[in-house]
């Protein structure tokens, strides 16, 4: 199940641009609707002869992999509940609003609105470009989450060391990959393990 988070970054917008060419705005909808309102939004434009107006229409979320029960989880983050960013040639070269292009998005369902309300605001470079980057780390990546730390006993549960315990001596969270001292032969021997193939030892 998606999970809300409070957004990262204020959205600040500037002022309404002029001239024929893109811009990002930021669109309210209503949460758990983003990525519906992202298909029927890019599905709706195409449709309508309007898909030269419309550029990217981002939805940053990352992906979190969970250990539970010794069993990998993955689960989707969203970053900014409730808000998606699309890229628009809103405005025509007389700065007058494209008012079918606007209507169209404006009631698509799930849309609460764009941030300006009927004169929509243009994103600042600055929150795009956070925005762009996140989307793409997350769409590329994972994020691990677990409950390990360096100096902490735990039982190796899978692979030909399964039974063996040990402490962990050095943890890369974002690859999810934990290296472990186990005795082994009479000393200590480094194995490099996953975080869902280890479980803390119970003391």
């Amino acid at each position: 199940m998606d999970e809300a988070c409070q957004c990262e970054s204020e959205v600040v917008a500037e002022d309404v641009p002029s001239g024929n060419s893109m811009h990002w705005y930021t669109l309210q909808v209503t949460a758990g609707y983003e990525a519906r309102v992202q298909q029927f939004v890019g599905k709706g434009v195409a449709r309508g002869g309007m898909a030269s107006f419309v550029g990217q229409i981002l939805f940053p979320i990352e992906k979190i992999t969970e250990i539970r029960n010794g069993r990998k989880c993955t689960r989707v983050k969203k970053l900014y509940p409730g808000y998606l960013f699309i890229e628009l040639d809103l405005y025509d070269e007389n700065g007058e609003l494209r008012h079918g292009l606007w209507q169209f998005i404006r009631s698509t369902a799930g849309v609460l609105g764009f941030l300006g309300g009927e004169k929509p605001l243009a994103m600042k470079q600055k929150d795009v470009d956070l925005i762009v980057h996140q989307t793409e780390i997350g769409e590329k990546s994972e994020k691990f989450k677990n409950n390990y730390s360096v100096g902490m006993l735990v039982k190796v549960t899978d692979g030909p060391f399964a039974g063996s315990e040990g402490e962990i001596s050095t943890m890369d969270e974002q690859a999810g990959n934990v290296r472990v001292l186990v005795g082994l032969f009479g000393r200590l021997t480094p194995v490099d393990l996953e975080f869902w193939q280890i479980v803390k030892k119970e003391v």
